[in-house]
């Protein structure tokens, strides 16, 4: 946890690298409370942490869940000037269900909310597209696959692909990083055959792993063209008279997702 603390960047919401391309989020329901990783992607899968959001309040309550559609509206600016927006983020589907799948439906913003339940080990696939009886459509996500991936990439310390970048501020407090490191690979034997599964350190919240986990989902899930989004970014490159266009997504062949351009 301290080497990856020692790592963390003097960097800001408002003067972001511009290397970041796309704005997502992975976001964890409590009883009390709905937290929120905003993370900027760019490309090779380099990602920078920009903000922790809490919104506080009971989850039963809408006036919680109108706070959190608020925070969906956030902008963000680079260094070069361009303004970038929260496009999209994914949502533990697990707890509060039915609410959960009422906001998915009705948040009435321009930030696509991508409804995620994470399953462990038993699925090949990182993510599996899945519908419940009543016509609902949400995303398996394969926990174990996502946290070996993440692990993997906190141990890159060089800029470039698949590098994960964390600010020195912004909600990236001692508690946060402990929750992002609180989780290690065991193996149990079950039955008499070996079973490998993440466990946490007792004691310890693991919502930033949580969230880690989900935003890892939401860019396989959607898969943006991050190559087309950077080339759309920069006509303020040739005409300094025109303010910066804002963030305008757009999908890679074959990828699921709707309205969300």
């Amino acid at each position: 946890m301290a080497k990856i603390i020692g790592r963390a960047e003097d960097y800001s919401p408002d003067r972001l690298p511009n290397k970041v391309v796309f704005i997502s989020g992975g976001a964890d329901v409590q009883k009390d409370r709905i937290e929120m990783e905003i993370i900027g992607l760019g490309e090779d899968d380099e990602t920078w942490g920009i903000e922790v959001v809490k919104v506080y309040g009971d989850t039963e309550r809408n006036e919680t869940w109108k706070k959190f559609a608020d925070a969906l509206g956030r902008r963000f600016r680079r260094v070069d000037g361009v303004e970038l927006k929260l496009s999209a983020v994914a949502i533990d589907f697990h707890y509060k269900t039915g609410i959960v799948k009422l906001f998915c439906k009705t948040h009435g913003t321009q930030c696509v909310v991508v409804p995620v339940i994470g399953i462990g080990s038993t699925q090949p696939q990182l993510t599996q597209r899945r519908t419940t009886q009543d016509g609902f459509t949400y995303n398996s996500v394969a926990t174990d696959q996502a946290k070996d991936t993440i692990f993997m990439r906190l141990k890159i310390e060089e800029d470039g692909a698949r590098k994960i970048h964390i600010p020195i501020r912004c909600g990236y407090n001692e508690d946060w990083f402990r929750q992002l490191t609180c989780e290690r690979a065991v193996t149990r034997y079950v039955k008499g055959f070996p079973r490998r599964t993440y466990e946490k350190t007792s004691g310890v919240r693991n919502e930033a792993i949580d969230m880690r986990v989900y935003h890892l989902a939401l860019v396989e899930i959607l898969r943006p063209d991050l190559g087309a989004i950077q080339k759309a970014l920069r006509p303020a490159e040739k005409d300094n008279d025109k303010e910066p266009m804002p963030n305008q997504p757009q999908r890679r062949q074959g990828a699921w997702a709707t309205g969300w351009r």
